[in-house]
């Protein structure tokens, strides 16, 4: 009776570490993303804040970056060339051997960048491409 219950105790850990478990996507996965998001940009940053979300989260960080576009590859909100705009993510802040998909990365002032964006109601933008929203991925050739 006793080694059924260490038994069934080790399978429901078993299971909840494959239910909770989160793998790296593949590169096919970002490609298709970036095919898909309806702002693609090419941006410079003008000015980047970036806060904890709270006094007892220091899992993430809330990025919040003004950008000026520089070049208009294709927009559905109508965004043009020379326009301001504020790009709002969470940026993961993975601690080591942590496995999952990319982290969004922490973008730079003064600094130039491709961006995949979707357009929120609130007029600001998000990720469109999730952790390789500022960077083009290609697929490897087999």
């Amino acid at each position: 009776m006793r080694s059924s219950r260490f038994l069934l105790l080790g399978c429901l850990v078993l299971v909840a570490g494959f239910i909770t478990a989160k793998a790296e996507l593949p590169p096919s996965a970002y490609e298709q993303f970036q095919a898909d998001t309806p702002e693609v940009f090419q941006i410079e940053v003008d000015k980047v804040s970036s806060k904890f979300p709270g006094v007892f989260d220091r899992s993430k960080r809330i990025e919040t970056v003004q950008a000026t576009v520089l070049k208009v590859v294709r927009s559905k909100s109508g965004t043009k060339q020379g326009d301001k705009i504020t790009v709002r993510y969470e940026r993961l802040l993975p601690k080591d051997g942590w496995v999952g998909p990319s982290p969004a990365p922490a973008l730079e002032q003064g600094k130039k960048y491709p961006a995949y964006l979707s357009k929120s109601d609130d007029g600001t933008f998000g990720l469109g491409a999730r952790g390789k929203s500022f960077e083009t991925v290609k697929s490897k050739p087999e």
